[in-house]
């Protein structure tokens, strides 16, 4: 840096003071036009008169010391050495001819300057964990959030509340719990995309049979205006076998079988409902029934107590009337007297 700083300060002194271009001729040559050859360095004039027979000329300035110039060349290395880069990392050709050698030699660069990333990485963890400190009190009521994917794309969160997605309940409470700040220094995700595209193609050149069934996601990876319409069209003409969730032919059969057998079960468990329905009727159809014979059984049980009560009381009343004759008999002289009264 030392050497670079004197270098500069010493070649614009020496081009300062350097001397001018005069023009030199006989004297009296620039009486006619003397206002042009006055401005003659400031004003590009379309001609200039000059005055006598010999023309004016001009004397060439000096220039920059090639001193200097090697100095600046020296003071240029130097500074490549000390941060790290050079002119190959920087894009410039080089020796390399073959990509993965350029590669090689930008990620030899990017090693030498690591420093710089990993204190702007300490900062932008430093920045995460104040944002994770004030989030809970910035963002304490139900609301939706628009967050950023890895490649740019949005997506609305709702946070602090409970929903449905997928069929699974989930909820992002914010204000609960501890969370922590991860931060990655590496590439972009488009710098990896091409890189990916790329090899992708190195892949198809050497196993071309491959092109039917990644071709979706080399298109996806391609950063060009519809890549991802072009990648969506062909996922679609993916055999089945080769989407992203497909599994083994016989892992396939296995759960095939499986899912035969629960639809059995549930053909099975839908006509036992039927049968238990039927079942429900005809028992409440008996309980009917029953619920008749029994009232009909208390109905006939109370006939028969008041026949019995009948019974009782003309039982009772013969009895007496037994026992007032037999008394009679046994008293003819209360007979008389009732014929008396008579």
């Amino acid at each position: 840096m030392e050497s670079y700083n004197y270098w500069r300060t010493s070649a614009v002194e020496k081009v300062a003071l350097d001397t001018k271009s005069p023009w030199i001729g006989p004297k009296g040559f620039a009486k006619t036009d003397i206002d042009k050859w006055t401005s003659a360095n400031s004003v590009n004039h379309p001609f200039i008169e000059y005055d006598g027979q010999q023309p004016p000329f001009r004397t060439p300035a000096g220039g920059v010391p090639a001193g200097d110039l090697q100095l600046a060349l020296s003071a240029s290395d130097d500074m490549k050495a000390i941060i790290g880069i050079y002119d190959a990392s920087l894009g410039a050709r080089s020796n390399e001819t073959s990509g993965k050698a350029i590669m090689a030699r930008q990620r030899e660069g990017d090693t030498s300057t690591f420093h710089f990333i990993d204190n702007m990485s300490r900062a932008i963890r430093h920045l995460g964990k104040i944002v994770l400190d004030l989030i809970p009190h910035v963002y304490d009521k139900e609301r939706i959030v628009r967050i950023l994917h890895e490649d740019g794309t949005p997506e609305a969160v709702q946070i602090n509340q409970k929903f449905i997605q997928d069929g699974i309940e989930k909820v992002f409470d914010v204000t609960v719990g501890k969370y922590d700040v991860v931060v990655k220094s590496g590439p972009s995700f488009t710098s990896k995309r091409e890189e990916s595209a790329q090899q992708m193609m190195q892949l198809l050149q050497s196993f071309p049979q491959a092109a039917p069934v990644i071709g979706d996601l080399i298109a996806k990876n391609l950063d060009w205006p519809g890549a991802d319409e072009i990648a969506e069209r062909l996922k679609s003409m993916l055999p089945p076998a080769a989407h992203a969730n497909a599994v083994p032919p016989e892992i396939q059969q296995q759960l095939d079988q499986v899912q035969q057998q629960v639809q059995q079960g549930q053909q099975a468990y839908a006509e036992m409902q039927k049968e238990n329905e039927t079942l429900k009727l005809q028992l409440q159809n008996k309980q009917g029934e029953l619920q008749i014979k029994a009232a009909e059984l208390q109905l006939k049980e109370r006939e028969q107590i008041l026949k019995e009560k009948e019974v009782a009381a003309e039982l009772t009343i013969k009895g007496a009337e037994m026992q007032h004759k037999a008394h009679m008999l046994q008293n003819p002289h209360l007979i008389l007297d009732e014929g008396n009264i008579n």
